[in-house]
């Protein structure tokens, strides 16, 4: 990533108010680690720390509020959940400070969801009464998100999905920053996993079975099904909160690991055989699917938007329809016994994996930033 820059005064603070492990904050911390070496005196600030203060040598400080006798007078200041960017920008916007509202996440795709799944749902289904509370709850998240949008904040979506989400509901700019993956960290160690019938094959499975648009219960039932054939395979999940209930009941998960470093997550992914991953349209930005490709590692993904933009030649993964269990252990069947088709995945991977560095991560900061102290010298 580049080390020099024209605003080597700049002076910009991330404001997160709960600060816990999990792949949006991990994606702030690496900003800031990005930006201190563009020579910018960038920092965290958090209201409260939930098993996370500290990533890539950089601490977060602490703070009751996020105003000007807590930040002090910076040029620019970046949150990322809807709470904390409505406070920076009541605070901040009318001082010559730049408020970022950097989404990570597709919100009114996931309200979408979420009225198409509780629609289902037999309370909700046998009661009118408990249909419309419902439905007025969803309508006024829609007006939260539209709200939200119409604030003159910078826009930066961390991928082209977010990005066409918000350009077609604000008819204004939305940045592209997308997010990296450092690939001294996530690279691949020596020959791959050997997928001879001998050997286990082990699916791995990332994030928190809590967030419905992952889709965990997918990889559940997939595992499910190649397990009740006789097939030798054992499931790894990995996220940042434990192991729900449902998870245990199922017994497919052979083990369960949480709050990975990178480097402990980058062992993981290099003695995996696949990386299964079943999420639903509103998925924001999967970095897992390009630290697995990083590694070396085929992957099974959803045909939805956001693992569609990864690129345009589509032969870095297995693509199979969401909410289809048996089409994905159909896939890894099909994995495990051809060996073209593997070295045609782990092929297209690392080229995608060339296209989400940090060091390209750091060009459209140190472009973006610059742009935004350009127009306001101007």
């Amino acid at each position: 990533m580049p080390h020099t820059s024209p605003f080597r005064s700049l002076r910009v603070c991330y404001c997160i108010g709960k600060l816990r492990f999990s792949g949006g904050v991990k994606v702030l911390f690496q900003h800031v680690r990005i930006l201190r070496s563009l020579g910018c005196d960038a920092s965290l600030f958090t209201k409260s720390y939930s098993g996370l203060e500290e990533l890539y040598g950089i601490k977060a400080q602490m703070v009751e509020r996020f105003d000007h006798k807590s930040l002090g007078n910076p040029q620019i200041v970046v949150a990322t959940v809807p709470e904390d960017v409505k406070e920076v920008w009541k605070e901040f916007s009318r001082r010559d400070t730049r408020v970022v509202h950097l989404i990570q996440g597709m919100y009114l795709a996931n309200i979408d969801y979420d009225i198409r799944e509780f629609k289902n749902i037999p309370k909700y289904r046998d009661s009118w009464i408990r249909y419309l509370l419902k439905r007025r709850h969803y309508e006024k998240k829609r007006k939260s998100v539209a709200s939200l949008y119409r604030l003159d904040t910078i826009k930066v979506a961390v991928s082209e999905t977010i990005k066409e989400e918000v350009e077609s509901t604000t008819r204004k700019e939305c940045h592209l920053v997308p997010n990296g993956v450092d690939r001294t960290i996530f690279y691949p160690r020596g020959k791959p996993m050997s997928f001879e019938p001998e050997n286990t094959v082990r699916i791995l499975s990332t994030g928190p079975a809590t967030v419905k648009i992952k889709a965990i219960e997918d990889v559940l039932s997939a595992v499910r099904i190649l397990k009740s054939k006789g097939l030798k395979v054992g499931l790894t999940r990995v996220s940042y909160t434990p192991e729900t209930e449902e998870e245990k009941r199922t017994g497919v998960v052979d083990e369960y690991l949480e709050n990975l470093t990178e480097e402990e997550m980058a062992e993981v992914y290099i003695n995996s055989h696949i990386l299964m991953l079943p999420s639903v349209e509103g998925e924001g930005f999967s970095l897992p699917p390009v630290e697995a490709m990083s590694c070396g590692l085929p992957c099974i993904l959803t045909k939805i938007d956001t693992h569609l933009a990864y690129d345009r030649i589509r032969d870095y993964a297995y693509f199979v329809p969401p909410h289809s269990p048996a089409a994905m252990a159909e896939a890894v069947e099909k994995i495990i016994g051809d060996e073209a088709l593997r070295k045609g995945l782990i092929k297209g991977g690392f080229r995608v994996a060339e296209r989400y560095s940090l060091e390209e991560t750091g060009r459209r900061l140190d472009d973006l930033f610059r742009r935004l102290i350009d127009a306001d010298t101007r």
